[in-house]
């Protein structure tokens, strides 16, 4: 496990939100690149966006109760499994389906809807 150092002079910032402190630790190298592709991507600077996630996994962690509780916690809705196809059909399935969900045009995403109805449709009677 390989870490980054972060070193900083600790100091407290006002802002129109709240009082903010700084924070240092140490994380993967791979995460850290991992936060600046996306703080780019989002057009935000890095301490703004993991100030961002640091307030979300705040309300998580609170509602767990500890740490500890969130270990067996998924970032993603839970799915139900056929048992008909592989895991890994599966898998296939859920990535695709949410990468055309967040990426593909509107029209694409009105196709597909439609076409999956209709096969739901299809065969959504047969179990009954």
């Amino acid at each position: 496990m390989c870490s980054v150092p972060v070193q900083k002079a600790v100091e407290t910032v006002e802002t129109n939100e709240a009082k903010k402190t700084y924070l240092s630790l140490y994380i993967e190298p791979a995460i850290k690149r991992q936060l600046e592709k996306r703080a780019d991507r989002e057009k935000r600077s890095l301490s703004n966006l993991c100030n961002r996630l640091l307030d979300w996994a705040g309300i998580w962690l609170e509602r767990a109760g500890d740490s500890h509780a969130l270990e067996s916690w998924r970032a993603y809705p839970t799915r139900s499994r056929s048992q008909r196809i592989s895991e890994e059909t599966q898998e296939q399935l859920f990535i695709a389906l949410a990468t055309i969900l967040e990426r593909a045009p509107s029209t694409v995403i009105e196709e597909v809807t439609r076409l999956l109805t209709e096969r739901a449709g299809k065969y959504g009677d047969k179990r009954k």
